[in-house]
């Protein structure tokens, strides 16, 4: 008799695990779905990236913002990329819109940085920020990674700030940093938007 019981327990949790994890939400599809493969999957990432952006950085887009799904090859295409970099989506802003275009079957992770890092791009155009290269990248990289941690994508997180280096991404999401270090995560963006580029003594 024990074991009948045992067995009807050990059914309903398995019965109750595949329903959690495989009940549609709102948006169409379990918000546990680990990868963005729908239209409705991307919204809802979309939505997060809003939201954290807004009450993390204070980062507001007030010009209309779009995002249009891609494959890989239409974005690799048109980012002209001939390189082995796999790209996950970029910003563009013409006719007063902003438009980020993305690709589908990445992880939720990683969609929601690259949103989150494409979107500060946006804040960086409605403020009119003229900066260089590299201090674009590091600050749109170091909001990205803060963002990750923001939403418990920790181990995405580690290894963007692990292995983020080179001239444009490295030395600027370096000197991120060390703004982070020495005004607050809460100023750094307002100590950006007073530069023009990375002091060359950094």
């Amino acid at each position: 008799m024990k074991k009948s019981r045992l067995i009807l327990v050990a059914s309903l949790v398995v019965l109750l695990l595949l329903y959690l994890f495989t009940t549609p939400s709102i948006y169409g599809k379990s918000k546990n779905s680990s990868v963005v493969e729908t239209v409705d999957d991307a919204q809802d990432v979309f939505n997060d990236a809003i939201s954290v952006l807004k009450n993390k950085f204070n980062i507001v887009l007030y010009k209309p913002i779009s995002l249009k799904m891609v494959s890989r090859e239409e974005l690799d295409s048109m980012l002209n990329n001939t390189s082995k970099i796999n790209y996950t989506g970029f910003h563009t802003f013409q006719g007063g819109k902003h438009v980020v275009y993305m690709i589908f079957n990445v992880g939720r992770d990683d969609f929601f940085g690259t949103l989150c890092h494409e979107m500060t791009h946006g804040w960086q155009v409605e403020n009119g920020l003229r900066q260089s290269s590299r201090l674009r990248e590091g600050t749109a990289r170091w909001v990205e990674v803060n963002a990750l941690r923001e939403m418990g994508y920790y181990a995405l997180a580690n290894q963007l700030n692990d292995f983020t280096v080179g001239e444009t991404y490295g030395v600027g999401y370096r000197y991120l940093q060390k703004l982070e270090e020495q005004y607050g995560t809460d100023k750094v963006l307002s100590v950006v938007k007073t530069l023009n580029d990375i002091p060359n003594n950094f």
